[in-house]
């Protein structure tokens, strides 16, 4: 997120990330005010992508070859696959067997660090 901030990498998300972002965290904290302002602030650190219909094949497809995978973590990957991302930033190991779209836990700082990297 500092990276983000300072301009030294830039970040592209699902834009389902900015409600998935808001719902979860007014879950875990109680604090629905909190969760909203710090969805604001990620929400203008990334170019966020909408969900487009022409990415319902890929989503369906995900759910059915990945049982892992829930519906909103399908969301996230069919948006990163449609748009041409060849990675996702998350804890979730369930994004770990799609093909063609490395996870990278946000945690492991080294590799954090390569992102953007010349």
């Amino acid at each position: 997120m500092t990276r983000l901030g300072t301009g030294t990498l830039r970040g592209s998300a699902s834009v389902a990330l900015v409600q998935e972002y808001v719902h979860l965290g007014s879950r875990r904290t109680g604090g629905r005010a909190l969760a909203l302002a710090e969805a604001a602030e990620i929400a203008g650190l990334l170019e966020l992508h909408p969900f487009q219909t022409s990415y319902v094949p890929t989503l369906l497809a995900l759910l059915d070859a990945h049982p892992r995978l829930d519906a909103q973590d399908a969301v996230h990957a069919a948006t990163a696959i449609n748009c041409g991302f060849g990675a996702i930033v998350s804890t979730d190991s369930a994004f770990d067997d799609i093909g063609g779209l490395e996870r990278i836990d946000p945690l492991d700082a080294g590799r954090i660090a390569e992102l953007g990297a010349p």
